[in-house]
């Protein structure tokens, strides 16, 4: 009987050390994590925010179509003028004529 009481003793002190030591490995667990996602945050913020982040990348590819955009309008004007002209077209004439045809296909892509 004796032997008994002192088993279960035993195996309760037992159990309480292996509570006491898994409480301790999950807390370090989570301290694991917590910084791992901590690392991660830092990246992501550098990977969007920094000069050659994403957003940065972003808003100069917006530039760059932008101006493109333009340079083909500008060419589509001068392509209309020519035919217009008929092929007379010079610089004096271009400078002259360029922003009217400006206006009149700004005021036909609002429309």
């Amino acid at each position: 009987m004796k032997n008994r009481k002192l088993k279960i003793a035993n195996d309760r002190l037992t159990h309480t050390k292996l509570k006491e030591s898994e409480k301790g490995i999950t807390l370090i667990a989570l301290v694991i994590t917590i910084i791992v996602l901590l690392i991660l945050a830092a990246v992501s913020i550098a990977m969007l925010t920094g000069e050659n982040g994403i957003l940065s990348k972003a808003s100069n590819a917006k530039e760059k179509h932008l101006i493109a955009q333009y340079e083909e309008e500008l060419n589509m004007c001068i392509l209309e003028m020519q035919t217009d002209e008929l092929g007379t077209l010079t610089m004096e004439k271009l400078i002259k004529k360029l922003p009217t045809y400006i206006r009149s296909i700004t005021t036909r892509s609002t429309i």
